[in-house]
């Protein structure tokens, strides 16, 4: 690669004085900090691409007014589970049944949202869990397990997200691959927190939803009183 750009830099220059071992030492840490930055900016590879290209392109189609936050918070919890701090089983029952109580009305949504093929997580949703009668103890006795047992994976949350800025870079997404990388690195600068759906989501499309393991899906979806 120097080579190649020295004889470029070189050509027609017959007195150009390659003689001088410091002229070529120059000349390679010049073309060295040219094109360093540019390196730095490749993405790891990671082994589950075509898994995040799946699951974004099905989540941008579904919900057509997502935004980067939405898009953050899809990847988050397909890798590091349910973000939700739980006090006690009481609490997150009471939860949910207030919540399921007050139920307002969304978009059709399948009962059981897995996040990505052969993912660990799973969003349950709370409109089709009620309609089909399934027991509320069910699913928030899963929806602790998950949260107090499951652990995260920063390294695929990691792969994601570089598939999704590469996706964004590509053109393939609904927004611009600077929006998506600056929202992604400010999260990364703290740390990757989980974060809220963006105020235009929850207008929309009204979320509600438990993010369980997928072992627990069967406990938590499997039997109905109707």
């Amino acid at each position: 690669m120097l080579m190649t750009v020295f004889k470029t830099l070189t050509r027609g220059h017959s007195r150009f004085p390659v003689r001088y071992p410091t002229t070529i030492a120059v000349l390679g840490a010049a073309v060295f900090c040219i094109f360093t930055p540019f390196v730095g900016e490749q993405e790891i590879p990671c082994e589950r691409t075509a898994q995040w290209r799946q699951l974004i392109h099905a989540h941008v189609a579904r919900y057509p007014d997502m935004g980067v936050a939405d898009l953050y918070k899809l990847l988050h919890q397909a890798t590091m589970g349910a973000e939700h701090a739980v006090a006690s089983s009481e609490a997150a029952d009471e939860w949910l049944a207030r919540e399921l109580r007050n139920l307002p009305e969304g978009p059709r949504e399948p009962l059981v949202d897995t996040l990505g093929t052969g993912g660990r997580f799973a969003r349950i949703h709370l409109r089709p869990f009620q309609a089909l009668g399934h027991p509320r103890t069910n699913l928030s006795e899963a929806f602790v397990k998950t949260a107090s047992g499951s652990h995260g994976d920063r390294s695929e949350l990691e792969c994601a997200l570089a598939t999704a800025r590469t996706l964004s870079h590509e053109g393939r997404l609904p927004w611009t691959g600077s929006e998506v990388a600056g929202f992604f690195a400010t999260q990364e600068s703290k740390g990757f927190p989980a974060v809220h759906h963006s105020s235009q989501f929850e207008r929309t499309y009204r979320p509600a939803y438990r993010v369980i393991a997928v072992e627990l899906v069967s406990h938590a979806v499997g039997s109905s009183r109707r």
